[in-house]
């Protein structure tokens, strides 16, 4: 996916110029998109997303979901990739925003839920003797 998204230069809601978290500008690409600009475009507080995902964890019933495995999860994220996957000099509009927010929102939830569960099985378990 061309480096992951990183080679595919996009504009976010009209504008090349994006920056880093430094504040460096740079090219927008669909890589940031996804780590960044589609959560930010929310405008809500880290508080406020968090409740959201809460809300929605709830809603949706994932945190009884059976969580897999890391390479069922790598499998998942592949396919909503492509589906996402925007060409060079693409656009990131609002209509991709409301197409694609839902789907941040549940990779969000899943990955700490899913972290958590591993991370309470992982501590759960005797360390091996030495």
């Amino acid at each position: 996916m061309e480096r992951g998204g990183n080679g595919i230069l996009v504009s976010v809601f009209g504008s090349a110029a994006c920056s880093y978290d430094d504040g460096t500008p740079s090219r927008c690409n669909l890589h940031g998109v996804w780590d960044t600009e589609i959560i930010a475009h929310r405008r809500h507080s880290d508080r406020q997303y968090l409740a959201d995902l809460e809300r929605q964890i709830k809603q949706r019933g994932w945190d009884i979901v059976e969580t897999g495995s890391p390479a069922q999860w790598a499998m998942e994220s592949h396919a909503l990739a492509k589906a996402a996957l925007l060409p060079a000099e693409g656009v990131v509009d609002e209509a991709y925003f409301r197409a694609q927010i839902a789907v941040v929102d549940e990779r969000l939830a899943l990955g700490g839920l899913r972290l958590a569960a591993w991370l309470n099985r992982s501590l759960a378990s005797t360390p091996p003797a030495r």
